[in-house]
């Protein structure tokens, strides 16, 4: 039976008396909002006319008295008499955060985790023709406050609430979101119908895999009596192009495990390695006559991964961090995942347009950051389909969580509904603890082994639900090794923020880490995105404006926390440009200057390196709601300069320049790929039109190749443009040669020059 979807419209009650409500009789006599599934109460707010855009201004700080709210929600749904009848059971995909369901006037659950869905059996509740529920949401700062806080726990100043409530991290005010406690029912809700007999689920694992073979791990649960043991049969047909798997089996118990052997396999791979392969896959269950009892469809991906990982880093300690697929190292690159709003109601349509985006820059990965929510099947099919690696943080960062049971059992849920949900997929990498907490404890003194939610709940929980995926405890991972020595730039796979001041400077390029898994620079919006989230006269200058530092990301709106990133945005463009900018338009440019040329160079100075570094992950595709942040994407989709350097370099074979050596730098071709490539290519003195260097090369799959040298002086300042004409494509990338300050007017000239090499944006377009 098809399921009876409940998006659309409802009514939503705000209730601030929240003592004087208890139950939906309660809600007689009051006022209510139009809403809708999904929706958040401020979208809903915004839409009645009851509050202003609270992305606009400082309307963002109008906001923190809803927190104290109770909301109401009102829903009906009608059933026919076979659906009355078809054992129909109640799913919410998201609700936030602390919530209890009445239907027809029966409390039939409740729920604490905005994370997971929720589902209810509604068979004896729900009646033919209409029915009436309700959900309430309570306010997650009365319930946090009703909490036992231990004295280990570590969150941020405004953020302690989010150590006990299984809440997207983010909402409680971070430097790249704003405190917005939103509360809704924020993805959708159906009714869905249970067979008596039919298939729980399936599970999907590659063991072992070659270019020729691989052995599927499958294993099945059923809804199913002990009367069709040794009568019913299950079967698996799956198809991916020419290979197709085809096996079957007496039902002997409700669960079986299987290892299938396939002869002409077809593995899934990442972008530049080989094909996306999927398997489409069908599993039916089939009684002792023939008939058909149960079908449900999968799709599934035929590839082994491995971390491989020391526990400290550095040439000297045996360091490594390395992605096998299918046995094959891969260099990793792309972007950390963001919230796609502040509002997660608006998440479903904005998620396509920011993926689009990803693929584009020929991204590899994209690693889900602890701050947010888990994204939905739809994402993980995306990057499915296009090659692309999740790497995936639980939705803790930047705090130590309770260990007690509660939170324990908590977490065993949470983590348990996780991995049914997305552990079929080839996309997903690997399961990541969390965020940040093993730095935060060891800046704190506390040994980041203690955190048994990390190193018991989580791992034990997934090897009950999917063993055969890697697991880091952390990121960065703190290990026994590394809290010995209380070495940041011990750790192996880390996040390169420190003083944030010249991107070339000892700090990035003398860290040992092997793989840089958060890395960023800042750069303004453009002009024309910024008049649409401040007002006319708070638009310049941005010293003491209290707009730019409600954007910045500061969640108290006072310039107390996180307004610095205002200061270290103008002294970045100091280091580069040697100025102080004037008026906004130059502050904007040189910014996305600044910003581009620093992530250009992050990307090529770990591609240099390989294999001792192995990726990079930078920081980050597009905002979450309008601000002054580190990505390349503004929030309403405009790209910044860095945008177009990135595609260029992410591009799998390119050419770079290393750092100058003994007069000279070194021209080398990187090949991250499964294929050789072989061409030519060109390097030209920008001031001069001359070519300096050009020739031939070949260089093998996934690996460097260095074609030559040409000769500098380390005080001059110089542009190369870079050409490598391969496989019919002509591949365009630029070198800046020199220490800043670099000549703001000289380098708009040398931007017409780069945007010239492939015509892919308007040099003077850039920051209007």
């Amino acid at each position: 039976m098809k399921p009876l979807s409940l998006r659309g419209a409802c009514r939503l009650y705000l209730i601030k008396d929240v003592d004087s409500v208890r139950t939906p009789d309660d809600l007689a006599g009051r006022e209510s909002i139009p809403s809708a599934i999904p929706s958040n109460a401020e979208i809903d707010l915004m839409n009645a006319g009851k509050i202003e855009d609270v992305y606009f201004g400082n309307n963002i700080l109008s906001l923190r008295g809803l927190e104290l709210y109770d909301l109401w929600y009102e829903i009906s749904f009608s059933l026919d008499e076979k659906q009355s009848a078809g054992n129909p059971y109640l799913v919410f995909h998201g609700v936030d955060t602390i919530a209890e369901y009445f239907l027809n006037g029966v409390k039939i659950g409740a729920s604490d985790n905005m994370l997971v869905e929720h589902a209810f059996d509604i068979a004896t509740t729900a009646k033919i023709g209409e029915n009436r529920l309700f959900v309430h949401i309570f306010s997650p700062v009365r319930a946090a406050s009703k909490e036992e806080y231990y004295a280990y726990m570590v969150a941020f100043p405004l953020n302690f609430a989010s150590v006990r409530l299984r809440k997207a991290p983010h909402m409680f005010g971070w430097d790249i979101m704003p405190r917005l406690l939103s509360g809704g029912i924020w993805r959708g809700a159906e009714i869905l119908f249970r067979k008596d007999i039919g298939i729980e689920n399936c599970y999907f694992a590659t063991l072992r895999a070659d270019t020729r073979r691989a052995t599927l791990w499958f294993q099945y649960s059923l809804r199913c009596p002990p009367e069709l043991y040794g009568k019913a049969t299950l079967r698996l047909s799956a198809k991916c192009g020419d290979s197709e798997i085809d096996y079957a089996e007496k039902v002997n118990f409700c669960v079986s495990t299987a290892r299938i052997d396939v002869a002409d396999a077809k593995l899934w791979w990442v972008r530049d390695y080989g094909e996306p392969n999927l398997y489409e896959a069908r599993v039916s269950l089939i009684s002792e006559n023939g008939e058909v009892l149960d079908e449900k469809q999968y799709r599934f991906g035929l590839r082994t991964v491995e971390i491989e990982h020391s526990d400290l880093a550095g040439k000297e300690n045996g360091g490594k961090f390395r992605v096998l697929l299918n046995g094959t190292p891969v260099f990793c690159k792309g972007t950390n995942w963001v919230p796609a709003d502040a509002l997660h109601a608006r998440d479903e349509e904005r998620i396509p347009a920011i993926l689009d985006k990803v693929r584009d820059l020929n991204c590899n990965i994209v690693r889900c950051w602890g701050g947010n929510v888990y994204e939905d099947d739809g994402f993980f099919g995306f990057c499915e389909d296009n090659g692309i690696f999740v790497w995936q943080d639980l939705a803790m960062a930047c705090q130590m969580v309770p260990t007690d049971e509660k939170f324990q059992k908590q977490m065993r849920e949470e983590v348990k509904k996780l991995c049914l949900r997305v552990r079929n997929s080839p996309a997903l990498l690997l399961y990541c603890g969390d965020n940040e907490c093993d730095w935060g404890l060891m800046v704190n003194e506390m040994a980041p082994a203690n955190n048994l939610i990390t190193r018991k709940t989580v791992p034990e929980t997934l090897f009950r639900y999917d063993p055969f995926r890697p697991y880091l405890p952390s990121s960065p991972y703190v290990s026994p090794a590394a809290w010995e020595k209380r070495d940041e730039n011990l750790l192996p796979e880390n996040h390169l923020w420190g003083p944030r001041d010249c991107f070339k400077a000892n700090y990035y390029t003398g860290s040992k880490a092997h793989f840089i898994s958060e890395i960023g620079y800042h750069g303004c919006p453009n002009v024309s995105s910024m008049k649409k989230f401040l007002s006319p006269d708070k638009l310049w200058p941005w010293q003491d404006n209290d707009e730019w530092i409600a954007h910045c990301t500061a969640p108290d709106g006072k310039g107390d926390f996180f307004s610095y990133r205002l200061k270290l945005m103008s002294d970045q463009i100091g280091e580069f440009f040697g100025i102080e900018a004037q008026n906004l338009q130059t502050f904007a440019f040189a910014s996305q200057v600044s910003q581009a040329e620093a992530k250009k160079f992050f990307i090529e100075w770990a591609r240099l390196s390989k294999w001792d570094k192995s990726g990079i992950i930078w920081w980050n595709i597009q905002d979450g709601w309008p601000q002054f942040s580190d990505a390349v994407c503004d929030y309403y989709g405009q790209k910044k300069l860095a945008y177009y350097y990135i595609k260029r370099v992410q591009k799998p074979v390119v050419l770079m320049m290393r750092e100058p050596q003994n007069w000279h730098l070194e021209a080398v071709v990187a090949n991250d790929g499964s294929k050789d490539a072989k061409g030519e290519y060109e390097v030209i003195d920008a001031d001069t039109g001359e070519t300096v260097l050009a020739g031939e090369f070949f260089s093998p799959a996934n690996e460097n190749t260095a074609v030559g040298r040409v000769r500098v002086s380390t005080g001059a300042h110089k542009l190369f443009l870079l050409k490598l004409h391969v496989g019919g494509e002509t591949v365009v990338n630029h070198y800046l040669h020199g220490k800043p300050p670099f000549d703001l007017e000289k380098y708009r000239s040398y931007l017409r020059q780069i945007a010239a090499l492939d015509r892919s944006f308007d040099a003077d377009s850039v920051a209007k």
